[in-house]
């Protein structure tokens, strides 16, 4: 009995198991280990453990004919193509279990006994390997050999493929039964570039032992009679190094490739058919999202996210979120054949020819964008709420290929509403001029039902750059002074006032009026109203978004302070201060001040991150050169401004200072 199986090296496949997808209780969501399988994400590239999710590590080598019929196209789909004899069992070869196997029939001849698997894809593989059935289930080939071919024809307008000689049996085998066998290229390549692009591969015997008795020498075998001579069988015997694979390209993390290339055409038919790329290591990115989960039959305050994951160095958890008050479905039709059609030519099918609808739930028109991705956990949700309704990703990623996060599990902390909604604006919403004290009015329009609690304190997050004076307040028809309201410490990008009283159901308004200049085009506020250690955001109703007119101008007027300055060292006047307004750039950058000689001669360069820099911004100069050499009395010449990729925009600005003493 002859029996063969073929491995091309081992695919991983990872199986979801569907089943709840969160544990709601009074105080937050949960999400453990067992819950992760049940969310949405790109099949195959995520593992499950009782400990967690991680990103699937993608093997450097796999077993392409383990899945071969996994793969279809135009022609055919893979699998076993053809075989001489038992094509019926050949499919065992293909299915990855030592105890099965393909023999062939002993009753056909020998030039039957081949095989031929089509893998469904081109691959280029690195080796075939070649197991017979374990000793006493079967014996291996005598004699046999390996052909591949990628698909190109034995010659023009023929049917059949341009098979190659991949590698064959040595001898008379009678005991082994694996066989590796490493490919080479067909055509010149770079040096160290090993393997074989392949679609196709044959198993052919060539020799069996079939009514044949011992071996003996040619002596032997001529001495006997010609009705007792057995078979002569010829060898050749090839001796050849064993070349070890290795990384042709480094591993990059990429999303696209793109490439340039030009075909001469020295044939009938130049073409590039296919280009593969192979990945080794966990995926650089995946991410995974829950449906959207109702929270409660009333909405719910998204306080904070919490996570619990190992997150070697490389690595990183990202959480963001959605949220809204309304859902909405999306309905597929198919005809009976699968067919996928719209609702107007479903619904003229008759009805043997309708199919299946599908139904799929989603977020309704109220829902806002994704948050901005948080890492760090136990930090605020900054998605609008309260909301009824709230979808979660999170983003596993890593810049080590040999390392992955592992997410074990998910915590969302959900208070009960302050209010059932508040609304806010300021006005005016334009202003005639950027940098220049202004007043403004926030108001808020909180509306109640049974049950909320109210708020005492509110906080303004301020747009980069704007500082502001807190002038007066009002609740309801109740007017409170500056000196009723307390403004509570903070940083500088914030206004965070408490209340003489909590805001409660029939008080329908709050207004905070306060001063400040703005320096951005746009200029959002964001607020949040709090009682105790609970904070609720505010809607922005008609717009919490103040605009300033646009000009191309980044640096405003500079001013200089102490001007003629004495840098004597006396404490007085010792140093030189230039003022200016930064315009319409968000994020930190770099102040530059320059200062130079009548003669055109820098002397001195001073350059200081700003970390916000639009807004008021000062550099000093205390008369000394780069060297720290007090420079002699005299004019120079102070160039300062911020360093930005604004083309044809004034981002420098010059003043004349005096320096005596």
């Amino acid at each position: 009995m002859k029996s063969i199986a073929i491995v091309i090296s081992t695919l991983l496949t990872a199986a979801a198991a569907w089943g709840q997808a969160y544990q709601l209780d009074d105080n937050g969501l949960n999400v453990a280990a067992e819950h992760w399988p049940a969310w949405n994400f790109p099949a195959g590239s995520l593992d499950f453990s009782a400990e967690g999710v991680r990103p699937a590590f993608v093997r450097e080598q796999v077993n392409a004919a383990l899945d071969a019929s996994a793969f279809t196209y135009a022609d055919g789909q893979g699998g076993i193509r053809s075989a001489g004899t038992n094509l019926a069992g050949a499919a065992n070869i293909l299915d990855g279990r030592e105890d099965t196997f393909w023999e062939p029939d002993l009753a056909d001849a020998l030039d039957q006994w081949w095989v031929e698997i089509d893998l469904g894809r081109l691959v280029w593989a690195q080796k075939v390997v070649v197991k017979f059935a374990a000793e006493g289930a079967g014996d291996p080939f005598l004699q046999f050999k390996v052909l591949t071919a990628n698909g190109d024809p034995a010659f023009l307008q023929s049917e059949s493929f341009n098979y190659l000689p991949a590698g064959h049996s040595e001898g008379l085998n009678k005991s082994q039964r694996v066989y590796e066998f490493e490919l080479q290229p067909t055509r010149t390549v770079d040096p160290g570039l090993t393997g074989r692009l392949i679609q196709f591969l044959q198993v052919v015997a060539t020799a069996s032992d079939l009514g044949r008795a011992e071996q003996i020498s040619a002596a032997r075998w001529n001495s006997l009679p010609e009705q007792e001579r057995g078979d002569v069988l010829y060898f050749r015997r090839e001796s050849s190094g064993v070349l070890r694979p290795i990384d042709r390209f480094p591993l990059t993390k990429a999303r696209y490739f793109r490439m340039n290339y030009t075909l001469v055409e020295q044939s009938a038919r130049p073409a590039i058919r296919e280009i593969q790329l192979y990945g080794r290591g966990f995926l650089p990115e995946v991410s995974l999202a829950s449906e959207p989960i109702e929270l409660g039959r009333t909405p719910r305050i998204l306080a904070a996210m919490h996570w619990t994951a190992d997150a070697p160095p490389g690595t990183q958890v990202r959480v963001r979120t959605r949220s809204g008050n309304q859902l909405d479905q999306h309905i597929r039709y198919f005809t009976s054949t699968g067919q996928e059609v719209n609702e107007a030519k479903y619904r003229k099918l008759l009805s043997f020819q309708r199919g299946d609808s599908t139904v799929t739930i989603i977020p309704g028109p109220d829902w806002n964008p994704w948050s901005l991705p948080n890492s760090v956990p136990g930090a605020p949700i900054t998605s609008p709420s309260p909301r009824r309704y709230v979808m979660i990703e999170a983003t596993l990623r890593s810049d080590d290929p040999d390392a992955a996060a592992l997410l074990h599990s998910l915590r969302l902390a959900l208070d009960a509403p302050l209010a059932n909604q508040i609304r806010g604006e300021i006005a005016p919403n334009k202003t005639l001029q950027r940098g220049q004290p202004q007043t403004f009015t926030l108001l808020l329009q909180p509306a109640f039902q049974d049950g909320n609690r109210g708020f005492d304190q509110v906080l303004v997050e301020l747009p980069p750059g704007a500082e502001v004076n807190l002038i007066d307040g009002a609740v309801g028809a109740e007017q409170y002074g500056r000196e009723q309201l307390e403004r509570l410490p903070t940083g500088a990008d914030s206004l965070w006032v408490r209340l003489p009283a909590p805001v409660v159901p029939g008080q329908d308004s709050v207004s905070l009026l306060f001063s400040g200049a703005l320096y951005l085009v746009s200029n959002a506020f964001a607020v949040q109203v709090g009682l105790g250690p609970v904070w609720q955001r505010v809607d922005a109703g008609r717009g919490l978004t103040v605009f300033t007119p646009f000009t191309k101008a980044v640096l405003g007027a500079v001013t200089a302070s102490s001007n003629p300055f004495t840098p004597n060292g006396d404490g007085i006047n010792d140093v030189v201060e230039l003022a200016f307004p930064v315009f319409q750039v968000q994020g930190a950058k770099a102040l530059v001040l320059e200062v130079y000689g009548l003669d055109g001669e820098r002397v001195q360069r001073i350059e200081q991150v700003a970390a916000t820099a639009a807004g008021h911004q000062r550099l000093t100069w205390d008369g000394r050169d780069h060297t720290g050499r007090l420079l002699p009395p005299g004019l120079y010449l102070c160039r300062v401004g911020v360093e930005v990729d604004a083309e044809g925009e004034q981002t420098m600005s010059t003043e004349l200072v005096a320096s005596v003493y």
